[in-house]
């Protein structure tokens, strides 16, 4: 038998040699049980309730194919700590006559595995859940204590209480040249600089950002963003008081995404830690009183509808920059630009090109609209809805013919009855095959053929007119709910994916997966071009068919 093999470790701070011993298990099991291995798939530092790692989607997809026919891992715990995502994966593999062992002893294969399965995950959730406590508990012990419970603060070091225990606890020091950061930052805000402004004038000047600071790899390492200016403000460490367990993480369900929300504050440990205090009370009064200003802006524009939780605009997190990967926003009333560069200055990105909204609104919808009418793409709906057509004709025949078995059964117990009498186990079987019965009827309800192509295709593109021009029209309206914008953003990321947008000269390009057009913009008094390229990946929809 082909077997894959997969191995994963949690966190990069796990020894990395885990994984080789995870696959040296492996391959020692498989060579006592006459196993071929033919793949070897692994996630590094990734969490086991994250269903989204590379190598397990790889090894998933791998199965689909066929690749294999048995997976092999040191313990089903390294596959999935989610015990619905295990019996789930057990379920697919038995349908496919593939198996899931591992090297204590599992094997899929067996009548107790799904019990077995469900203890697994069940255990593994529950040793998930100690461990967050146990963290939890010795975190509040640390800072009821008054030492450092962990975490970079940028203006900071934290170094060891005493350097010669490793099991050490943590305190904070100031650092000087940081401080001198944090002041300034403070002093200029309030005297009425905005975060924008800031975060500019700091990547003016070359000072490091605390992404780059802490050997950030991704793009914030680049430098200063309004938002990082935001946190030090409202960061009460720098007057001297430390608050801990304000906020609790959750995280989202198969994925490594967290959220966040507040915990009431009767939970809040807090204590003064005035060695701690970078920012003199005579800085801090202004800072504070524009805060409170813009919190009582902010909750007064809650109050009268006219603060949005989701964005009020089309292509908000559709447009990207091409330049240094960040969302394109929507930089003042009528335009879109880089984040980056529209909260961080030139310095953090080199795309300054803006483009009004309704051109690039009208053009993506327009791009859409005429991509979806072309040749190719009727062709390929056409393509699609036929072999819908194929395939409900294909369940329709086997549902047919299961109805007929299932009717002769029926008759033979009613026979049986109309004989002998009807017994317990006689009844039993009579209401369990006139249940099959019923569901394939259900069944073949379901695979009714949906009506010659040449019938079908029209209704699939007044479908997608209708939903281009609803798109269309709320940004004609103002007064638009920010829940239908949201909606109709779905839908054309579904379709689109991310756009980049390249400068190129005097002109934008926008990287999307439909046909090439251009567009002029008079109100910039020049001509400026938009061209909408070819991409790949895009595929017409046929919107529920």
């Amino acid at each position: 038998m082909r077997a894959s093999l997969y191995a994963r470790i949690s966190t990069d701070k796990q020894d990395p040699t885990s994984i080789d011993g995870q696959f040296r298990n492996c391959e020692e099991f498989c060579g006592r049980n006459g196993l071929e291995v033919v793949a070897r798939f692994r996630d590094d530092g990734i969490t086991g309730t994250d269903d989204g790692r590379p190598g397990y989607c790889l090894l998933t997809e791998a199965a689909d194919r066929g690749d294999f026919d048995v997976i092999i891992v040191d313990e089903t715990s390294r596959l999935t700590r989610n015990p619905s995502t295990l019996l789930a994966l057990l379920d697919t593999l038995a349908y496919r006559d593939q198996a899931l062992l591992d090297c204590k002893g599992f094997d899929s294969r067996q009548q107790s595995a799904m019990l077995l399965a469900g203890l697994y995950g069940g255990m593994d959730r529950m040793e998930l859940d100690k461990t967050r406590r146990r963290t939890h508990r010795g975190l509040r012990e640390r800072a009821e204590a008054g030492h450092w419970t962990g975490g970079k603060v940028y203006g900071y070091n934290s170094v060891p209480i005493d350097p010669d225990d490793l099991k050490t606890k943590y305190r904070l020091v100031i650092n000087e040249e940081q401080a001198e950061v944090v002041q300034w930052i403070y002093k200029v805000y309030g005297d009425g600089m905005s975060p924008k402004r800031i975060a500019a004038k700091l990547n003016e000047r070359g000072v490091p950002s605390p992404g780059s600071t802490w050997n950030r790899k991704v793009r914030r390492a680049r430098g200063w963003m309004h938002s990082a200016v935001n946190g030090i403000l409202k960061n009460e460490l720098y007057v001297g008081r430390i608050v801990w367990n304000r906020r609790r993480s959750k995280k989202v369900p198969g994925t490594s995404r967290r959220t966040f929300e507040m915990r009431p504050r009767s939970e809040w440990v807090i204590h003064d830690a005035p060695e701690l205090r970078i920012v003199p009370k005579d800085v801090q009064r202004p800072v504070q009183a524009r805060l409170e200003a813009n919190r009582r802006r902010a909750a007064e524009r809650r109050q009268t509808n006219k603060g949005y939780h989701v964005s009020r605009y089309l292509l908000s997190g559709i447009l990207q920059c091409g330049d240094c990967g960040a969302n394109f926003i929507m930089a003042d009333s009528r335009s879109y630009r880089c984040s980056s560069r529209t909260n961080g200055g030139q310095h953090c990105c080199n795309n300054d090109k803006s483009v009004r909204r309704e051109i690039i609104e009208g053009i993506v919808l327009r791009g859409v609209k005429q991509d979806l009418l072309s040749d190719e793409a009727l062709a390929e709906v056409r393509q699609v809805i036929a072999r819908a057509q194929r395939g409900q004709k294909s369940r329709r025949t086997t549902a047919s013919r299961e109805l007929k078995k299932a009717g002769v059964k029926i008759e033979h117990i009613t026979d049986e009855i109309a004989k002998v009498g009807g017994s317990r186990s006689l009844r039993e079987k009579l209401i369990e095959l006139e249940a099959d019965r019923d569901e394939l009827e259900s069944e073949l309800r379901a695979a009714e053929p949906a009506g010659d192509v040449a019938v079908v295709l029209p209704r699939v593109m007044d479908r997608w007119h209708r939903l281009v021009d609803d798109m269309e029209d709320l940004g004609k309206h103002p007064d638009v709910r920010p829940e239908d914008i949201e909606e109709a953003r779905e839908r054309l990321s579904g379709l689109l994916g991310r756009v980049r947008l390249v400068p190129e000269d005097d002109h934008l390009v926008a990287e999307i997966g439909l046909q090439s057009l251009e567009m002029n913009n008079p109100a910039q008094g020049r001509a400026m071009h938009i061209q909408v390229v070819a991409g790949a990946g895009f595929e017409p929809a046929t919107f529920g068919l």
